[in-house]
């Protein structure tokens, strides 16, 4: 009997086989199914409770002090006070002036005023405020022994400005502030004095000398950068109505345009301290 036959002869048997196969497959498939779901269910169950610690650790009274309290230090450990140390150079026209001190013979006066001075600097968190005395160095110009100087001094800037950067070491920061500057205009020529005195009002027959000094209420806006104890200001410095000089009862006006241009460079001997 051949192996084709023993099927044929025994439909029984070809039923039996036929049913456990197809057990064999559902278990297999449900047991997949199982799996499939578990995995789902337990990752499903996984995340909810992570998501539960995450919202329990975010909203729990300890973590939101422990949060402030960490604002509290980043922004504390940016804060600094102390002393401040500069040159600045400022631009001036002395037009009418060299036109005028031309006819008598003198020569143009050229370039920046330069001034040096001291202050002192605060920064609390983003704010800076910047408190600054300077004097100027003169301008001069002569013939012989005749000499006329002038200056312009950013005698007080106060300037409050605000760093774009937040760390610690770096400040970009515009800023504006009010000032007093002061202007200086003199001519100094010897004096004629008399062989033959007789008491001390004509010992001085002429003397042409005079000199005068403006202050003028101003303003001031730029742009500041410091790294570290370094700081560099880009801006501009201008009176807000400027003065003639008033000399012996007579209004002189050279026009001296001074501070379109302000370049201040110089360092912050500071102290870093806590809120």
């Amino acid at each position: 009997m051949t192996f084709e036959n023993s099927f044929t002869t025994k439909p029984g048997l070809m039923k039996s086989f036929t049913l456990l196969f197809s057990l064999f497959i559902v278990s297999i498939t449900s047991l997949s199914q199982d799996k499939t779901d578990s995995t789902r269910y337990y990752s499903k169950e996984l995340h909810r409770l992570e998501k539960s610690y995450k919202d329990s650790f975010r909203n729990s009274p300890k973590t939101k002090e422990l949060s402030e309290k960490l604002k509290y230090a980043e922004w504390a450990s940016d804060n600094y006070s102390g002393m401040v140390y500069f040159i600045q150079f400022g631009s001036a026209n002395y037009d009418v002036l060299n036109a005028d001190n031309s006819t008598d013979g003198f020569g143009p006066i050229s370039g920046p005023m330069i001034s040096f001075g001291l202050g002192y600097s605060l920064k609390k968190r983003r704010a800076i405020l910047d408190l600054s005395l300077a004097g100027t160095l003169n301008k001069k110009t002569g013939k012989s022994k005749e000499v006329i100087k002038t200056s312009v001094s950013p005698l007080l800037q106060v300037d409050i400005g605000y760093d774009l950067v937040k760390k610690k070491n770096i400040n970009i920061y515009p800023y504006a502030g009010l000032g007093l500057r002061s202007s200086f205009l003199e001519y100094k020529a010897p004096a004629q004095t008399n062989p033959s005195p007789t008491s001390i009002s004509n010992i001085i027959t002429n003397n042409r000398s005079v000199k005068e000094r403006v202050t003028e209420f101003g303003y001031q806006a730029g742009v500041g950068l410091e790294y570290k104890i370094l700081f560099l200001k880009l801006g501009t410095n201008r009176a807000f109505k400027r003065k003639a000089f008033e000399i012996e009862g007579v209004n002189y006006d050279p026009k001296l345009q001074y501070g379109n241009w302000i370049i201040t460079v110089g360092f912050k001997i500071v102290g870093r301290w806590d809120l």
